[in-house]
This record gives structure tokens, sequence and C-alpha cells, in this order.
């Protein structure tokens, strides 16, 4: 990754944002998930997390400005039956981020945690209708939220609008965890 990074960062320079939006879900019973499975989570969801903000952070600490969103989850914060390893993933990247805000505040880098609730994506498409009506039941607003909603959420944290805001957590569920 270190390559990789040295590369990017060398054709186009240090990055002002930083968008951790990698994750998996392999849902299955505490006690039937397999440690393999556990990993890879760990790993997709949390481990690269920290090792693309070791390869790219000390660039963005010499241009001493920057903004990294945590694409976490509702599952983070509300526990949902079959998904103990990735709730625990996403639980720790919004841990992960409150510290890294107090570390790299000081040079002019917010850190923040977007919680998508359920969202129309890739994610939930081989759930079966019956399913997914009753997620829509969940919500108050009665629909899943769309990409587009979580894209605006996050061209916000990066931009200035948010510039005072930093080690905090945006819930973007339509209400459900309201």
């Amino acid at each position: 990754m270190n390559d990789w990074a040295e590369k990017l960062i060398e054709r186009l320079g240090a990055p002002h944002g930083i968008i951790h939006n990698a994750g998996i879900t392999l849902d299955a019973l505490h006690l039937l998930q397999t440690s393999e499975n556990w990993r890879q989570i760990m790993d997709t969801n949390l481990n690269a997390v920290f090792n693309w903000n070791k390869s790219l952070l000390p660039a963005m600490i010499a241009q001493r400005e920057g903004a990294i969103v945590m694409m976490s989850s509702v599952s983070g914060i509300k526990g949902n039956i079959g998904q103990t390893a990735y709730g625990a993933s996403k639980a720790a990247m919004i841990g992960l981020s409150r510290s890294l805000a107090v570390e790299l505040g000081r040079f002019g880098i917010r850190v923040n945690s977007l919680l998508p609730g359920f969202i129309d994506s890739e994610m939930l498409q081989s759930l079966p209708k019956e399913k997914m009506a009753a997620m829509r039941c969940l919500i108050p607003m009665r629909r899943l939220g769309q990409p587009e909603e979580v894209a605006s959420a996050v061209a916000w944290l990066v931009g200035n609008g948010s510039r005072y805001m930093t080690g905090q957590t945006l819930v973007v569920d339509g209400g459900m965890t309201a």
C-alpha cells in the first residue's frame, strides 16, 4: 500500500480528503461466525483504514489541513442479529475517528464518522422483498436512504461547511436511531 500511496501523492499531491468507504458484512450468528469471516470483516472494514492512514497521513500532516471521513454504520451504535463482527468493526471505526480527531486536530485535520442506516445499495440487493418491507417499517421516514443522500453528507464533511467539526458522528438513517 505504501508504494501505491507514494505514487498517488507524487502524481496528485497530498490528499485534502480521505474517505474510508470499504466495507463488507458476512452475517452469521456469533456462535456460527467463522474465524476466517471475522478476520476478513476486520481486515476490510478496520485494518484497511489503519493501513491507508499510515500511508497517506504523513503527506496530509505536512500540508497542515485535511478531512477524513470514516464510513461507519448505524450497526456500530445499534446491535443487529447476525452482525457481531460487522457491528464491532464499525464501532471500532467510530472510536478510531474520535481518537484521530484529538491526535490530528493540531495539524488542521478533521476526522468524523458517518453512519448510514439502510441505504438502497448493493449491500441490500440480495435481501428478499419481505425483509426490505419490514426494514422500511423500522425507519420513521418509511423509505431507504439513497446513495446520493449519503454522498451529500460526505461532501459536507470534507467541505468547508464543517471546518470546525471534528471527532463527531453524523447519522444519516431516516430517523431509525432516533
